[in-house]
């Protein structure tokens, strides 16, 4: 396998390529390079965003402004910088199976799905499956618009590490159908809560609570559910400001893990003067599992403690 910066820097430096085709922003770039990362990724990113909305026209149309959707979902979602090199690591680690935390709408589920399939992988994708911004019903939507490939995914509806209500109750007590503050609790109360491993996994995608505790709790009972050498890719890494500080209290050689690197931060430098960088890259924390058994030593919960002095 490639050095992790490599991997990176050919995932973005395609993305520079599909902004810039005259190579005139972008030294060096390798738009015609006939590895594992195809150009038409770039392309295949722009037609799953166009599937996404169609199928949210289809499933929730009768319900909701189409614009309003379409910002929720796009707003939600897997960025494109983002999204190639999470495709480069597939590509290159050529995992058997993947977990995903948080899939929302279930585009980067598809797009997991997408980047696996010439391996086969098989996907996992937990989430809690209630209400999110608008929308309701959600594990109906992300079926429909994995069903593609659908016997490759298994859904599992649940929190991760802790129960966090107060992330979707604004949701119910703004959004129609509105509900009571009781109503609402109620009903997430009724979501299990996984805190303990479940299955094994060769790389992992977290795209969940972003808070600095959920962070540190999920980061690491996901790696111990990974073999030495798995990966873990931490989503809005620099979009969220205690995802890094999570990470970077976490992962050091005494606990195993180790960031890598922040995918995205020196793409979101370079161009922020001629793009919203913002509709580009979140940023992704790359942690590699350096030692299972320190892993499995190591208690999260101090963790958060020592940081808060």
């Amino acid at each position: 396998m490639m050095p992790v910066r490599q991997f990176i820097l050919r995932g973005l430096r395609r993305v520079a390529a599909s902004l810039d085709p005259d190579r005139r922003l972008v030294e060096h770039a390798e738009p015609t390079d006939s590895g594992p990362f195809p150009m038409a990724w770039p392309d295949r990113y722009a037609r799953l965003q166009q599937a996404l909305g169609r199928s949210l026209a289809s499933q929730f149309g009768g319900r909701h402004d189409a614009g309003q959707m379409i910002r929720h979902a796009v707003s939600g979602s897997i960025k494109l910088a983002d999204a190639l090199v999470l495709a480069q690591l597939v590509a290159e680690t050529r995992p058997a199976k993947i977990l995903e935390v948080g899939s929302f709408l279930g585009f980067s589920t598809r797009w997991l799905l997408e980047c696996s399939r010439a391996c086969g992988s098989r996907v996992v994708s937990l989430d809690p499956r209630v209400r999110h911004r608008i929308f309701d019903d959600i594990k109906t939507h992300v079926l429909s618009f994995c069903k593609d490939d659908g016997d490759r995914l298994t859904c599992i509806d649940a929190y991760l590490s802790e129960r966090n209500d107060a992330m979707f109750l604004h949701d119910y007590l703004k959004y129609e159908p509105v509900l009571t503050r009781e109503e609402a609790l109620a009903h997430l109360a009724k979501v299990p809560v996984i805190d303990q491993p479940f299955d094994s996994f060769d790389l992992a995608f977290i795209d969940g609570d972003h808070g600095f505790a959920a962070t540190v709790l999920n980061v690491h009972l996901v790696a111990r559910m990974l073999t030495t050498g798995g990966w873990i890719v931490v989503h809005d890494a620099m979009s969220w400001p205690d995802v890094e500080p999570a990470l970077r209290a976490l992962c050091t050689e005494r606990n195993g893990l180790a960031l890598e690197a922040i995918a995205g931060r020196d793409f979101r430098s370079r161009f922020q003067r001629i793009h919203d960088v913002r509709l580009l890259a979140d940023g992704l924390g790359l942690v590699r599992v350096l030692d299972a058994d320190r892993v499995r030593h190591t208690d999260p919960r101090q963790v958060v403690r020592a940081s808060r002095g």
